[in-house]
């Protein structure tokens, strides 16, 4: 399953995207799955009648057959809109927009869980070895936190799409799809928001533009004994680090406050030289010769002069109507990873005036065409999306996609290539190593 089930529908796409709009926090201690069962042949309940699991102990809720609006209007992504910039800032309406357009689902009756899945109850499912231990035992708050007995009532957090679903079939339930979800959290009045239409920060687990956060940006980590890695030094960015690419002593970091130029020369104690901002989050960086290819979220692909690196200055600049994801580049060309757009091929040989030559984005998906990151390797091109797809990119004007690989998370948001492997930062699955022939 490629995209994540919603869950209140407006209600949670507005907390998905205020935590996107905050890319530098750690997942919330907040609900990571909600499961459905019907229990054992009984009278037809009734809307609010309760049900303890036994498996788990999960008490569940019955949610009773009927109709309802599915979506949101114009209005509510609007009003989606306007709230996130005013508790964080830098938020786009595309962001709400899968939302649309509303329409009547009809569902039969079904029992949800009343609470989050906690550590207790999905410790159990471990312990049968049914279930994966989380990603992490530490969460934003407790370097202590899943197994210890102390946050046991504490929902459980760092677990992927599949490790939830594995729980819900060890409990005899499964996951609720999107309507039920979006059913159960409007409730009979069709809400915006679970408890009503206005937003009530005090009623849900969030972090807006002032929560104090940890510490983010550029890890420096000694690999000479890659069994035993360690932090040699770090560079704090404004914000969430999303890329970086090293030259010699310098290295540029994509952030949210757009480029920053760190002198690495000292790996204890790198030092930041200089500055170029772009007015959105820098997402993705490469480098080539005097020039930084920046992909902005906002403006595209940024070509930045960093021959002098203590005053980095703007060369050119080639508009994407999408967010520009990630970029590489080789020879005369910028190969724009693109949300919305695929890969966009750009002609750089006159970095003032960058120009499009080619494009491929036949990959149609539930996120449109979608691109996150891009590696290029002689004359083909590995396009990190839902999948990974392999392009030729021998003739730039005319891109033909030569394989793919359905990867088992829902996207894929970088790529390396090396050697005769391709290396795949897959957003459910981790890291795949795929094995691939170069020409």
């Amino acid at each position: 399953m490629k995209k994540l089930i919603s869950l209140f529908l407006f209600a949670a796409f507005l907390a998905l995207a205020m935590m996107a709009c905050r890319l530098s926090l750690t997942p919330p201690e907040a609900p990571t799955e909600a499961l459905t069962a019907t229990p054992a042949e009984e009278p037809t309940p009734s809307l609010g009648d309760t049900w303890t699991r036994p498996t788990d102990g999960m008490v569940m809720v019955y949610v009773p057959a009927g109709e309802f609006e599915m979506g949101s209007d114009d209005g509510e992504v609007d009003y989606a809109l306007q709230l996130c910039n005013e508790y964080f800032g830098d938020c786009e309406r595309e962001w709400f927009e899968d939302e649309q357009p509303v329409h009547t689902v009809a569902l039969d009756g079904f029992w949800i869980d009343q609470t989050e899945v906690t550590n207790g109850q999905y410790r159990r499912c471990v312990k049968s070895g049914a279930c994966d231990s989380p990603a992490e035992s530490s969460s934003s708050t407790h370097d202590s936190y899943y197994g210890n007995s102390a946050y046991d009532d504490y929902p459980v957090i760092y677990v992927s799409w599949h490790q939830a679903a594995a729980h819900c079939v060890w409990a005899g339930a499964r996951l609720p799809t999107e309507a039920e979800w979006e059913y159960a959290a409007r409730g009979p009045q069709g809400r915006v928001f679970p408890w009503g239409n206005e937003f009530d920060g005090m009623r849900l687990n969030y972090c807006d533009a002032n929560c104090e956060e940890k510490e983010v940006g550029l890890r420096i980590v000694d690999i000479s004994d890659p069994a035993a890695p360690s932090e040699s030094g770090s560079y704090d960015t404004p914000g969430f680090a999303y890329g970086v690419v090293v030259v010699g002593n310098i290295a540029h970091v994509a952030s949210v406050g757009g480029l920053q130029i760190v002198d690495v020369s000292n790996p204890a104690a790198p030092s930041e030289v200089g500055v170029y901002e772009t007015s959105g989050p820098a997402l993705g960086v490469a480098a080539a010769g005097n020039y930084a290819y920046i992909a902005s979220r906002r403006e595209g692909l940024h070509i930045v002069d960093v021959s002098d690196p203590a005053a980095p200055s703007e060369i050119g600049v080639y508009e994407t109507s999408g967010p520009a994801s990630g970029v590489a580049v080789a020879g005369d060309y910028a190969y724009v990873a693109a949300r919305g757009e695929g890969l966009r091929i750009v002609g750089v040989s006159d970095p003032a005036a960058p120009s499009e030559v080619g494009f491929y984005e036949e990959y149609k998906t539930l996120w449109k065409v979608t691109a996150f990151g891009v590696a290029v390797v002689g004359n083909t091109a590995y396009v990190a999306g839902i999948d990974l797809y392999i392009v030729d990119v021998s003739n730039p004007a005319a891109l033909s996609e030569v394989g793919s690989y359905d990867t088992p998370g829902r996207a894929n948001k970088g790529v390396a290539v090396a050697g005769d492997y391709a290396y795949v930062a897959d957003e459910d699955g981790g890291l795949v190593i795929l094995r691939i022939l170069q020409d």
